[in-house]
């Protein structure tokens, strides 16, 4: 599916019954200007925890090292009702790992209520590689100059021609 396989590590400060995560295409639409997906999208679920307001360590290990430059951002909801993403600025990038924290009820956990549930969706989001810049014509600020040269050229190569031909 061209989706970068993506190990996802969750350690939570309580007891957690139910866990389940998924890895799907990134929202390309939502993601910033001049950035492109790194990963896709990885999201999971803690359910059924045994308190409100636990916190979870996330650790996604990706499959070689994060480009320089790369951000964490949390695919969310605005007041509009919009997909948005929202960086993480708390996420640490090293090598080929992304970690972070979040905590039920958080600014970051997606269903934002203090119920022993946590929902992320994030993607690990690169800068677009430079643009090619476009080929232009290169100016030449003196024609005669140019006529010059080319007509020397030519006599050049008639001249050695006729040379080659005589001897």
């Amino acid at each position: 599916t061209g989706v970068p396989d993506v190990r996802l590590n969750v350690t939570a400060t309580a007891r957690c019954t139910g866990v389940l995560s998924s890895l799907g295409a990134a929202p390309r639409d939502v993601l910033p200007a001049g950035m492109s997906a790194a990963t896709g999208l990885v999201s999971f679920t803690l359910n059924n925890c045994s308190k409100t307001g636990l916190t979870a360590k996330v650790t996604l290990s990706l499959p070689a090292a994060v480009p320089a430059g790369a951000k964490l951002l949390k695919i969310t909801q605005n007041a509009k009702g919009q997909k948005e993403a929202v960086e993480i600025p708390s996420a640490v990038i090293v090598g080929n790992t992304v970690s972070y924290a979040i905590t039920d009820g958080g600014p970051l956990d997606e269903d934002g209520a203090l119920n022993g549930a946590i929902v992320d969706p994030v993607v690990v989001a690169a800068p677009t590689a430079a643009p090619l810049q476009s080929v232009s014509n290169i100016p030449v600020n003196q024609p005669l100059a140019l006529l010059l040269a080319s007509g020397l050229i030519g006599w050049i190569i008639v001249r050695f021609q006729r040379r080659r031909a005589s001897g």
